[in-house]
């Protein structure tokens, strides 16, 4: 019986426990989930939500502080900030500022100190970052981009899609290279109603480089406009520079202004630049060109290839050799409608050398043109030079005026030069011709004109050196007359190239020793103060031709025996020479030698044919004989054997006959005089003038009576 009710009481006991348990387990499981939800809502929950409806102009606004993280379904983008504040219905139709906003996703991170979008029917979308930092990846490819400050609007009323960044800066790696881009300020417009792809950069840089390539690009300020139809890929530049640099080399482009249009409405290819330079290098060239203005333009079918420079230089070398171009003032243009090629500059150069030629222009102004049909290959220079080296030849040309017009309607062809100088080599061969004044001119109204001023020429060949020189030198040719030529106060020399033979200077004839041969007296005027006995010695000039530079000596005296001791062959005792100076003659070689004239050796008596002293039938002189002539026929025949002897040495060059001059009068030769006097030519001679001034005369009263007749 007791087993009996302690079962039942054991039964009924668990089913009372059981009955009371279970319902407070459940419950209990039931408070603890209650919990749970409860912390996880309190989590998401900002500390401070404030929402405010229908506000008069706000409208609704909201404010969490931190927002709760938010995760866009479409995008996967979650977004967070420690202060949100959002506008909306009202003014606005959206304002959202997020203060330290982030946003993720899979391959991108942005993070800000601000945050702040605005949507409204003026401004649409638009949204600005303060100092912001936005990561991305793709691939290989990484990005990394900051800004002090932002502004991306997608479609702006006036601008359109416009990008502007303060301080921005943009990093970019892949396995083809890098890039950067940077500046203090940068503007990008992706469209705009006149312009598209514009771009303005403020201290901006833009580098690219790749593993074959680099490029850089900057400047203070820079803008780059794409207008279809109106202006082409134009691109304004101050202080900016363009560097680049691949396998084939490298260039520079810069300068404190720089404006460059591909492509105008009424222009092609246009440059504009202000103290620019442009520097381009091969492996075989360099080229490089700047100044302080340069202006290049291309407009078509009016100006072609047109270059504008002031100040500015161009320099290219090559394997073949260097060329230089520069000037104060260069103005170029390939082709006009009146002008083709046409070149004017102030203070320029133009050099271009070669391994074996050398070509320099250069002047103070320079004009080159053509005009087909009115001025073919025009040139005018002042103060400018030509010249041109080609292995042994050479062209200069220079002058205070120097012009060249080719192919005028009536004129033809026409030279004129003033104060010019015009010099030709070629080998041993050369010309020279310069003068105040030279014109020439072949045309149908006038063939052949020359026209010379003051002019000198000078024409070398082997032979010699032809000068031809005077006042005015006239060479025309008339269409019914014929050639017409003058020339006044003119004068021609030609000097032979040969080198003169060394002039043998006169023998002194040898003084008579006693017992050698005498001299016969002869019937002679005596001289007062010689007892009778002394002959006078024949003037120099008294019926011979003196020799200017070259003194004769006198032809000396025997002396007597009273001197010498050995009588003479005439028996005369009286005779004596008080100016007999013969024993000093002995001691003495140069006593005797003539002035100006080196001699050579002792025994220069040979080279004159000076006859043997112990001759018989001779006393030694030259032309000397034994008939019974007198001393004045053998003195002159001696004059005039020895002046044929001198000119016969010097080959009677007539060189040589020019330079030689009277001592005492400082006139040329007789002989020489005719070649001086002035010339003048010609076929004007008297009965041509009197038959053209009755040609004159005749058409005169014609025309008196023509015009008579016709105003009466």
């Amino acid at each position: 019986m007791k087993i009996n009710w302690m079962k039942k009481v054991g039964i009924t006991f668990a089913a009372g426990v059981s009955i009371y348990a279970l319902p407070a387990i459940a419950q209990a499981n039931e408070e603890a989930e209650t919990i749970s939800d409860v912390n996880e809502v309190q989590e998401a929950k900002p500390i401070v939500d404030i929402q405010l409806k229908d506000l008069p102009v706000v409208g609704d606004v909201n404010v969490q502080v931190p927002s709760p993280e938010r995760k866009n379904q479409e995008t996967g983008k979650k977004e967070k900030s420690a202060v949100k504040v959002q506008v909306s219905e009202g003014i606005i139709d959206n304002l959202e500022v997020d203060v330290a906003p982030v946003e993720k996703t899979e391959q991108q991170e942005k993070k800000a100190i601000a945050n702040v979008k605005l949507s409204s029917q003026i401004t649409n979308d638009v949204e600005v970052n303060a100092v912001a930092k936005e990561t991305k990846q793709h691939g290989t490819t990484a990005e990394t981009s900051s800004s002090l400050a932002k502004v991306n609007a997608d479609d702006l009323p006036v601008v359109g899609q416009t990008e502007a960044g303060v301080a921005e800066q943009k990093q970019t790696t892949s396995e083809d290279g890098a890039s950067y881009d940077g500046g203090v300020v940068e503007v990008d417009i992706e469209k705009v109603p006149v312009a598209e792809e514009t771009h303005v950069g403020v201290l901006d840089k833009h580098v690219k480089k790749t593993n074959d390539s680099y490029t850089t690009k900057g400047g203070a300020v820079q803008a780059d406009l794409e207008a279809p139809g109106l202006l082409d890929e134009m691109h304004i530049g101050v202080l900016d520079s363009t560097v680049k640099e691949d396998e084939t080399g490298s260039s520079y482009d810069g300068g404190v202004v720089e404006a460059t249009i591909e492509k105008a409405p009424i222009l092609d290819e246009t440059h504009v630049g202000i103290l620019d330079r442009h520097v381009s290098e091969t492996e075989d060239s360099y080229t490089s060109n700047g100044g302080v203005v340069q202006a290049d333009a291309a407009a078509p079918g009016l100006l072609d290839d047109t270059h504008v420079g002031v100040l500015d230089s161009t320099v290219k070398e090559d394997e073949t050799g260097s060329s230089y171009d520069g000037g104060v003032v260069e103005a170029t243009i390939e082709k006009a409608p009146i002008l083709d090629e046409t070149h004017v500059g102030v203070l320029d150069r133009h050099v271009s050398e070669t391994e074996d030629s050398y070509t320099s222009n250069s002047g103070v102004v320079q004009a080159d043109a053509a005009a087909p049909g009115l001025l073919d290959d025009t040139h005018v220079g002042v103060l400018d030079s030509h010249e041109k080296k080609d292995g042994n030849s050479l062209m200069l040309d220079e002058g205070v005026v120097n012009s060249m017009i080719k192919n005028l309607p009536v004129i033809g062809d026409l030279s004129l030069g003033v104060l010019d100088r015009h010099e030709r080599e070629n080998g041993n061969d050369s010309s020279l011709s310069t003068g105040v004044a030279q014109i020439l001119s072949n045309g149908t109204l006038l063939e052949d004109v020359t026209i010379n001023i003051l002019r000198k020429t000078e024409q070398t060949t082997d032979e010699g050196t032809h000068i031809k020189q005077g006042v005015a030198i006239v060479d025309l040719t008339l269409p019914v007359i014929g050639d017409i030529k003058a020339d006044i106060l003119t004068n021609e020399t030609f000097k032979p190239t040969a080198a003169f033979p060394p002039v043998t200077p006169p023998v002194t004839p040898p003084v008579i020793e006693p017992g050698g041969p005498s001299v016969p007296d002869t019937d002679v005027e005596e001289e007062p103060g010689n007892n009778g006995n002394n002959p006078n010695v024949p003037d120099a000039n008294d019926g011979t031709t003196e020799i200017p530079g070259i003194e004769i000596n006198p032809i000396p005296t025997v002396p007597n025996e009273e001197d010498s001791g050995t009588p003479s062959e005439d028996g005369d005792d009286n005779t004596s020479n008080p100016n007999d100076q013969s024993e000093g003659n002995e001691d003495s070689g140069d006593a005797n030698a003539v002035p100006g004239v080196p001699e050579e050796n002792e025994n220069s008596d040979a080279d004159v044919g000076t006859v043997d002293p112990g001759q018989e039938g001779t006393d030694g002189l030259p032309g000397a004989s034994d008939d019974n002539s007198t001393d004045s026929q053998r003195e002159q025949g001696t004059s005039n054997e020895w002046l044929a002897q001198l000119l016969g040495q010097s080959g009677n060059n007539s060189a040589m006959k020019n330079s030689l001059s009277d001592r005492s009068t400082g006139q040329p030769f007789a002989a020489d005089s005719a070649d001086r006097l002035p010339t003048t030519g010609g076929f004007l001679d008297p009965m041509l003038m009197s038959i053209l001034a009755a040609l004159f005369l005749l058409g005169g009263i014609t025309a008196r009576k023509w015009a008579l007749s016709k105003y009466a």
